[in-house]
């Protein structure tokens, strides 16, 4: 799978703004059809999946704003090479990029290698980005969708685990192949935290999405099971990939991650 970590740094003062997912994920679509890539548009499978701004301002010091200079990371993640090489171009023909008020100039892409390990090896996959699932057995990709989300006040871990393991059935017999004999994906789920966000869907439509981020523990069992998990790393889990939800890195990564940022 592949990944790309982007230094972005802003040109103005602003405010820190919480709903800019819709612009990034306009502006790395707008990048592959530059690039001649739509064939993704057929499956309506998003082919990217992408991290939070990091670090999240916002949630270690509310209402600070972004100064001119500040810096903040962004980690890309797609099954396709081909993807993350005319994103990796098109950031560097035109480096702006615009999240939300907030405007960004990228100033390095850096290729990364990922990978869950050899057969045998145990890890932690963790979420760079809150997981949304919905426990009423949809998937839909309408935008004004608005399902029964999992929240732990509701629902079980054992729910999160089955509307979880649904999603990941329905990416991975589109990337890999039959789903029945690679789960359970995950040995152990440790829920991290819980919280809402609006997510600008179209220019005149908020939504208010749940999300949560988890710890998911591994144990490679057979290397069906290591391309599925290794799969997951570039496609994302649960709904609304495409809007920077749902992002899974290595542990290993993201401790690095947190360290270069």
């Amino acid at each position: 799978m592949y990944q790309l970590l982007l230094r972005l740094q802003a040109t103005r003062d602003c405010a820190w703004e919480k709903q800019y997912h819709r612009r990034i994920r306009g502006r790395l679509g707008q990048t592959l059809q530059h690039a001649g890539i739509d064939d993704y548009r057929e499956t309506q499978r998003p082919p990217f999946a992408f991290s939070d701004l990091m670090p999240v301002r916002d949630d270690q010091h509310p209402g600070m704003p972004l100064n001119e200079g500040d810096g903040v990371h962004l980690l890309i993640a797609t099954p396709r090479m081909d993807i993350m090489e005319a994103i990796a171009g098109g950031l560097q023909r035109e480096p702006e990029l615009t999240a939300g008020s907030m405007v960004f100039e990228t100033r390095a892409a850096k290729p990364l290698k990922t990978d869950v390990g050899a057969l045998g090896s145990e890890g932690v996959l963790t979420t760079a980005s809150g997981i949304i699932v919905s426990v009423d057995d949809t998937d839909a990709n309408d935008e004004h969708d608005a399902p029964e989300y999992w929240t732990e006040r509701k629902h079980s871990v054992h729910e999160f685990k089955t509307a979880l393991s649904g999603t990941i059935d329905r990416v991975l017999d589109h990337e890999t192949a039959d789903t029945d004999t690679l789960r359970p994906y995950f040995s152990d789920y440790d829920h991290l935290k819980t919280y809402a966000s609006k997510l600008r869907v179209t220019p005149d439509h908020t939504l208010t999405v749940v999300a949560s981020k988890w710890n998911l523990h591994y144990h490679v069992r057979d290397e069906g099971h290591r391309e599925a998990l290794n799969a997951l790393l570039g496609t994302g889990v649960g709904r609304r990939r495409s809007y920077g939800f749902g992002m899974l890195q290595t542990r290993d990564d993201a401790e690095t991650h947190e360290v270069s940022a």
